[in-house]
């Protein structure tokens, strides 16, 4: 996919006609250089440019994942290209010089496990000044008929949602499940925004489920709390204050649902997380009785299969290896399988409630495995979401509509079905819809990779280019808006910038500090991924919370 790199306007010409390097390394108009790339190797480049020409650079991948970094006529970082392609797709390297002087790009593997492989750079296209004009003119004519067009389906956010919002009443007056994304896990504006679009939707719409992508385990306990059952101040607080993500919200939110719930006992909002990591809960529950006997009696390797577990499980905290063994994923679907298949007998047995209990754990820990064995043919994290969330609202009365909290990447709908949202559109249709969040500039929380300590920093990013959703959501209005289109048939108005990937920003759990802005966004087809955004001008980061135990790297 494209990563437009618009680094400032620029002029000049090389050369017309396909040349080969006229010395090693260095790229003329129509250069094609097709190497071989080891683990260890990277290849340096050079491209002469005058003040205001411009340059496109293709390099096909041949069986290793690249990465193509640009730097300066002063050696200064200025740009690291790496698409989510894999080994076999096309990283695409555009810039624009701001000074006279001779730019580099090297290619190298994304990393040092990446296998042996090949590449095949291209300079497509070197253009002078007047040609780069021109283009850059086109550009911005296409980006203002991109915003026109959300602006005629678009509102400005209020202050607070008390009022009606037309845009978003089009989007819940037809959706089952409404997907709120989040462009960072990490900042306070986008987490009001969406806590307020779902008191707003709980009361106008209807929805009386809300699914977050957070365990199951301890989503549990806080829906038990909400609806007012007994549980201790102890597993409270160790429901809701082991992780970062999300903590401040998730508390102002469980004890929203709680108050809404004394209120109105006979229209209860219930919590479901539908994640299957942190999952120490199912774990005790599988090692207690009347399990641990029956475990014992039909099913060899679980206890070892169980340590394994823990031990991944320990490390989704902080992003680290969970990965599960083939023999383990295998013993926690034979568990679940005999669970399934015994059901009737054991439900007699232990009685339905402790029997669902000890299902239910079961499932969670054969789902962990699954999407951490990375096998073939088995299920990813997204595609346990998404069916955990259908679970959930099978299970409430009919016609009750939900929401899911998650981040952008995972309630999106990418034609490549691989994402929750994408599975979710395939089971409902239209009655799954998805909305996106974006914001100009501002600061986010995030993990720093790699780190011994696991801490929290915080990041700022600069207003966002003007080649970007956010950039052009920002030319809509001068403040907050909201801007909803239909589902099916989608529009057949939408304008060319809006059909193709662009880039919208796009932050994880894990940021390094100091990394160059363009790598906070990663690419989307707004309108068919999505059924609508919401945009912010300016985010803050979001409390810091620095009582999380250390957890170690896992010995590989």
């Amino acid at each position: 996919m494209t990563l437009l790199c618009v680094l400032a306007i620029a002029g000049g010409a090389f050369a017309q006609g396909p040349v080969s390097p006229p010395r090693p390394g260095a790229l003329g108009t129509g250069s094609v250089v097709d190497r071989s790339l080891a683990p260890s190797d990277s290849h340096d480049y050079t491209v002469r440019l005058t003040r205001g020409m411009s340059v496109l650079i293709t390099v096909q991948q041949i069986g290793v994942d690249v990465v193509a970094e640009l730097r300066g006529p002063d050696a200064r970082l200025l740009e690291m290209v790496d698409s989510p392609t894999g080994r076999s797709g096309e990283e695409r390297v555009e810039f624009f010089a701001d000074r006279s002087g001779t730019y580099s790009v090297r290619v190298r593997p994304f990393n040092t496990e990446e296998p042996a492989g090949r590449y095949r750079l291209t300079v497509v296209d070197v253009r002078g000044a007047r040609a780069t004009a021109a283009i850059l003119g086109a550009r911005a004519l296409a980006r203002d008929s991109a915003a026109a067009w959300l602006r005629s389906r678009a509102a400005a956010l209020p202050a607070t949602l008390d009022g009606e919002l037309p845009p978003l009443d089009r989007i819940a007056g037809n959706a089952r499940v409404i997907g709120l994304g989040e462009a960072t896990h990490g900042s306070r504006e986008l987490a009001d925004l969406r806590f307020a679009v779902t008191r707003y939707l709980v009361q106008r719409h209807g929805v009386r489920l809300i699914a977050i992508e957070y365990s199951a385990s301890r989503m549990a306990v806080l829906n038990s709390w909400a609806l007012g059952g007994p549980v201790s101040e102890t597993e409270m607080h160790r429901a809701l204050n082991t992780g970062w993500i999300g903590r401040r919200t998730l508390g102002e939110l469980v004890q929203w649902i709680r108050n809404w719930n004394a209120t109105n006992p006979q229209d209860h909002v219930q919590l479901v997380g539908v994640d299957a990591q942190d999952n120490a809960r199912a774990r005790a529950t599988l090692q207690g009785t009347p399990f641990r006997e029956y475990a014992q009696e039909m099913i060899a390797g679980f206890d070892s299969a169980l340590a394994e577990i823990a031990v991944a499980d320990s490390q989704t905290w902080v992003f680290g290896d969970s990965r599960v063994s083939a023999p383990t994923q295998r013993t926690l679907v034979e568990v679940q399988a005999r669970l399934d298949a015994d059901a009737p007998l054991l439900a007699a047995r232990w009685g339905p409630e402790a029997f669902e209990a000890v299902r239910d754990a079961a499932r969670q820990l054969m789902q962990f495995a699954d999407f951490n064995a990375g096998r073939a043919g088995t299920r990813s994290r997204d595609w346990y979401m998404a069916a955990n969330l259908i679970r959930a609202l099978n299970a409430v009365p009919a016609g009750r509509r939900a929401v899911f909290w998650s981040h952008n990447a995972h309630v999106a709908v990418p034609a490549n079905p691989r994402t929750s949202g994408a599975f979710l559109r395939g089971a409902l249709g239209c009655g799954y819809r998805a909305l996106a969040t974006s914001f100009g500039e501002g600061g986010f929380v995030a993990q720093r990779p790699n780190d011994l300590e696991d801490r929290l920093e915080i990041s700022t990013l600069p207003f966002a280019p003007p080649e970007t959703i956010d950039a052009v959501m920002a030319s809509v209005f001068s403040a907050g808006s909201v801007a909803t289109w239909t589902c099916e048939p989608r529009p057949d108005n939408v304008p060319a910038w809006l059909q193709s990937a662009q880039q919208l920003h796009w932050i994880g759990g894990l940021y390094a500090p100091g990394s160059l802005p363009t790598q906070a966004f990663s690419p989307f087809k707004l309108v068919e991924e999505f059924d609508g955004i919401f945009y912010l001008p300016k985010v803050t980061a979001d409390q810091v919370f620095n009582d999380r135990p250390i957890v170690p790297a896992r010995p590989r």
